[in-house]
């Protein structure tokens, strides 16, 4: 069960990370309405696609017209990271059910990494406080993502 006060110590400790989220989140959903992609896509890509470097690669590889192969290649390839932080975090995941532990796997972003491996190491942190971390990172990208598409 959820706590009030797990949840508010989650978005005490993801506020930097959403301010910076918000600031980028903006021109990302400019750019991937420049390409061409409408409300609802704009809303799925930031959603489901959850990487800020990986959604600009892919709208200015588009826009230069690269195959889509290449596109699927470079981006994957740059993700590669979020394997190594997920793999460093499952030590903190042992007692934790499946599903939780995956969406905590892949929610997690190198600034939400940094955030949650700081309170894991404290000791007074749990899965489900980082995953709300990681969650309330995700709203702070997609949200301003969606909101200039329209």
């Amino acid at each position: 069960m959820v706590k009030r006060d797990h949840i508010q110590q989650s978005l005490r400790a993801a506020l930097p990370v959403m301010l910076g989220y918000t600031a980028i989140g903006i021109p990302c959903g400019i750019l991937s309405a420049s390409i061409g992609m409408n409300v609802v896509q704009v809303l799925l890509f930031s959603f489901l696609f959850y990487s800020g470097a990986g959604q600009f690669m892919v709208a200015n590889m588009w826009m230069a017209a690269t195959p889509i192969t290449s596109i699927i290649a470079s981006v994957s390839l740059v993700n590669t990271r979020q394997m190594l932080y997920s793999a460093s975090l499952a030590q903190f995941c042992q007692s934790t059910k499946k599903r939780l532990a995956f969406l905590f796997a892949a929610t997690v972003t190198d600034e939400s990494y940094g955030v949650n491996m700081l309170k894991f190491a404290t000791g007074a942190w749990s899965v489900e406080r980082a995953t709300a971390v990681n969650l309330f990172s995700q709203a702070s990208w997609t949200l301003p993502s969606f909101a200039v598409t329209h």
